[in-house]
Formats: C-alpha cells, structure tokens, sequence
C-alpha cells in the first residue's frame, strides 16, 4: 500500500523525518485512487528511530 504524506516542499522542512530503513507507524485513512490502488493518507507518522512524531491532517482530515 502506498502512504501519501504531504508535498514536497512540507516533507522536506520536517524535523525527524524518517529515512530509508527506518520503522514507521502510520495513522490515517485508507483510500481507492482512481487508477485502482489502495492508498493510506497519512494523518500522523512517528519515526521509530528517532521516535519524533509528524501530523500533516487534524481529527477532520484537512491539512495543517
């Protein structure tokens, strides 16, 4: 399943970002795209590394 998190310019600006091997928790929504995939939108995703917790949706799903 793919996790659709923010853009670009938002992800890149957050402080304990996960990188590549690190073990996540993501919370949010599932979704259908129209392609037919299955994706997650991330509300909140905490890093196990560093265990820095990032929110990008409130409890109403809209952007912060």
């Amino acid at each position: 399943m793919k996790v659709l998190v923010a853009p670009a310019w938002f992800w890149e600006a957050a402080e304990g970002r996960p990188v590549a091997g690190d073990t996540v928790r993501v919370l949010g929504s599932k979704t259908l795209g129209a392609d037919g995939e299955l994706y997650l939108v991330a509300r909140e995703i905490e890093t196990g590394g560093s265990g820095c917790t990032c929110s990008f949706r409130n409890d109403a799903g809209q952007p912060l």
